[in-house]
């Protein structure tokens, strides 16, 4: 097979895999959630599965990251806050569906493992972002974004928590979050000597990472 055509390939079934993980949360905890389910809803073997992941922690991780990463994921739609295009209703903000998704993650697992998750997902992305040569990032920066991630998961969480009719008619404080999306970058930009606009350059950028073919699980 061509490699461009075994590759499309690859991504098709990784993606199979990741959005039949996405249909099975919505019906059991996390805990419950096996291999052999997850192939079946896929219409894979066991092995293709092993072949893209290692463990289920490791399909955990890559949708999660495709929801905070990807186009329209959720970090994604508040940074755009800050660049003046968030216009978009915070109705429809609440419910695109990478919000819904983190949200689903948060009720079907425990909390401390979906915080460790995002938090590190995020520290690798700002870090690859603003240290192209491997360096660490500033103090200030990292005390930055865990401030920025934990306040966005927190609130993300406490609106969730809502009923179904309260959470209707609750809008996300979009002001508010576009001044914390703006301070972010800010602040990463006076500790780095990166310019605003350059800043956002890589991460958009960096937002197709989620969706690049990437290696299969290693033996």
């Amino acid at each position: 097979m061509p490699r461009q055509k075994r590759l499309g390939a690859e991504m098709d079934t990784r993606q199979r895999l990741v959005d039949s993980f996405w249909d099975l949360l919505a019906a059991h905890t996390l805990r419950e959630i096996t291999v052999g389910m997850l192939a079946q809803q896929a219409g894979v073997n066991r092995g293709t599965f092993y072949y893209h992941y290692a463990d289920l922690d490791a399909l955990l991780s890559d949708a999660i990251e495709r929801e905070l990463l990807g186009d329209e994921a959720f970090t994604s739609i508040l940074l755009s806050l800050a660049t003046g295009h968030g216009d978009r209703s915070a109705v429809v903000v609440a419910n695109e569906l990478s919000t819904r998704r983190l949200c689903l993650v948060m009720d079907k697992c425990d909390r401390s493992i979906f915080q460790e998750k995002v938090e590190s997902l995020m520290r690798g992305m700002w870090k690859t972002i603003l240290c192209p040569d491997d360096e660490e990032l500033p103090p200030a920066t990292c005390l930055a974004v865990e401030y920025t991630v934990n306040g966005m998961m927190g609130m993300l969480a406490y609106w969730n928590a809502l009923s179904p009719d309260r959470r209707d008619e609750t809008e996300l404080p979009l002001a508010f979050l576009h001044d914390l999306s703006s301070a972010l970058l800010a602040q990463m930009s006076l500790d780095t000597g990166i310019s605003r606009d350059e800043i956002l350059s890589r991460l958009r950028a960096a937002r197709q990472f989620a969706s690049l073919p990437k290696p299969a699980a290693s033996a």
